[in-house]
């Protein structure tokens, strides 16, 4: 009987684990989806000075209450965000970066293949990936600035923002048309407060979105990959040109042929590393800062800022290495066995000299 009460325990446990997983995970689905639908409408509403009360703005924070309510259906989602360890934060971070990634691949695997439908060559294919790539993700980046910023003052009073050197000017054009508007002073100020703090979110989402976009050219993102996937390796072949007359300018017989995917891959995953670790740090820093501006942090928290910057890098080489595995196809080899054949060629002209 104690055996089997004991058994019954494990498997109770085992289950209640398995649940609050489940949940976890669908929280983070669910919450990464509401942003990748609110940060466009939110960059829409913001870009057109018209995030209080019109459509884009009213659909932002429509979203942004769903998000709120998810704490609720979720609780063990929302736990773990407030108290999990850094790899239970790292991965429920990677889940929530799902439906931005399932957007940016099929919006530019679509535009791709348009393109090439449409008689597009391998360098317009490709320039039409990337840009319909980055249309994604500037207003992904501008979301999370926008975000971080906004958490970080998030206990930030109407006298400080009144009185700090960053804001009192934004502070005071918002007070003064609220005063204008008919609003009592009390009013006023709080509604000044909640104004302010957008404005400044507003300065990070932009300048993290710029950031992001320069940082992007670092590595080959998902544009350059579903351009090169949807359009039927189109994009490699054009690549495939340029590496082949470098290797045969070269010493091509020192290219091993295995470890040019190798190094393919090597490359862009520590690219990806370096423009995740950095974009993250980037975000993380201009929210701290603004925080430290209006006087709600002292100094710039370091530890905060260097976890930031390593889940980042973590995520960017777990899904530069991922899209890349996930993206390789046949051409892959074909641009290697055509490698082989200039080398060859490069060799005899080489016994001829």
């Amino acid at each position: 009987k104690e055996s089997l009460r004991n058994n019954t325990a494990k498997i109770q446990s085992a289950a209640s684990v398995g649940r609050d997983v489940a949940e976890e995970a669908a929280g983070a689905l669910a919450t990464g989806t509401s942003r990748a639908l609110r940060y466009p409408l939110q960059l829409a509403a913001d870009v057109g000075e018209n995030d209080d009360g019109g459509i884009f703005d009213r659909g932002a924070k429509a979203l942004e209450r769903h998000e709120d309510n998810l704490q609720q259906v979720y609780p063990a989602y929302a736990d773990t965000q407030q108290n999990g360890s850094f790899t239970e934060k790292l991965t429920l971070s990677a889940i929530e970066q799902i439906p931005n990634l399932a957007l940016s691949f099929t919006g530019a695997g679509a535009a791709a293949k348009g393109a090439q439908l449409a008689g597009a060559g391998a360098k317009m294919t490709a320039a039409t990936a990337y840009g319909t790539a980055a249309a994604t993700m500037y207003p992904q980046a501008y979301g999370d600035g926008n975000d971080s910023t906004k958490q970080e003052l998030e206990n930030a009073t109407p006298e400080q923002l009144a009185t700090a050197v960053r804001s009192k000017d934004i502070y005071k054009g918002h007070f003064d048309k609220n005063i204008k508007d008919g609003m009592s002073e009390e009013e006023a100020h709080q509604k000044s407060r909640d104004q302010t703090i957008s404005s400044i979110a507003e300065e990070s989402g932009d300048a993290v979105g710029l950031a992001t976009l320069a940082l992007s050219m670092l590595a080959p993102g998902v544009g350059s990959f579903t351009a090169n996937h949807a359009a039927g390796g189109a994009v490699s072949k054009w690549g495939q040109k340029v590496f082949n007359t470098l290797a045969v300018k070269a010493d091509a017989g020192k290219v091993a042929r295995v470890a040019i995917p190798a190094a393919v891959g090597a490359g862009i995953v520590g690219l990806n590393v370096a423009e995740e670790a950095l974009q993250e740090g980037y975000t993380d820093y201009k929210a701290q800062q603004a925080a430290v501006d209006v006087g709600v942090k002292d100094k710039i928290n370091q530890p905060q800022l260097k976890e930031a910057m390593l889940m980042g890098g973590i995520l960017g080489g777990a899904m530069g290495g991922g899209v890349y595995v996930g993206t390789r196809n046949s051409k892959l080899q074909q641009a290697q066995d055509d490698l082989k054949t200039a080398q060859q060629a490069y060799a005899e002209v080489a016994g001829q000299i």
